[in-house]
């Protein structure tokens, strides 16, 4: 039997990273980067609609996009069996959204939640705050194998 991983996805509206830790693992490891790239449209294609409609589309759609590829990126890992724990960490409207368009089978792996904007945090700050946060949870964060 191999070591259980848990994978850390760490998010905001903008900016996501996958991170895992095996039992083994003293820190997290990055596994993948999410950034959100809006598109623009020709101006041509402006006609007709105000510059704030044709914006707030172009954001919603990008947004929605965005999503989507976070939560296809966690269905494939699920179905790849890359882990077997998932902890999310993000603040809302972000993680309601994140959860909402997840597969409900991975949504059966998400084992806690953290309702904190870690986005930009390093890795040390992230580990740090997160050992604080997720106290309960302590073969995902506290495994440390002697030095």
């Amino acid at each position: 039997m191999g070591q259980e991983i848990t994978w850390y996805l760490v998010g905001d509206s903008g900016r996501a990273r996958i991170f895992y830790r095996g039992e083994s693992d003293r820190h997290l490891q990055l596994l993948r980067e999410f950034e959100l790239h809006h598109s623009r449209m020709p101006k041509r294609q402006l006609v007709g609609d105000s510059l704030a409609e044709v914006q707030m589309s172009l954001k919603a759609r990008a947004q929605k996009r965005f999503m989507g590829e976070i939560a296809e990126a966690l269905r494939q890992g699920m179905l790849r069996d890359d882990y077997e724990n998932l902890i999310l960490v993000a603040g809302q409207p972000f993680l309601g959204l994140l959860l909402d368009m997840m597969d409900e089978r991975v949504q059966r792996r998400v084992k806690a939640s953290v309702e904190k904007d870690y986005a930009y945090f390093t890795p040390p700050e992230l580990e740090q705050q997160l050992a604080k946060q997720l106290s309960d949870f302590p073969r995902a964060l506290n495994h440390h194998p002697a030095p």
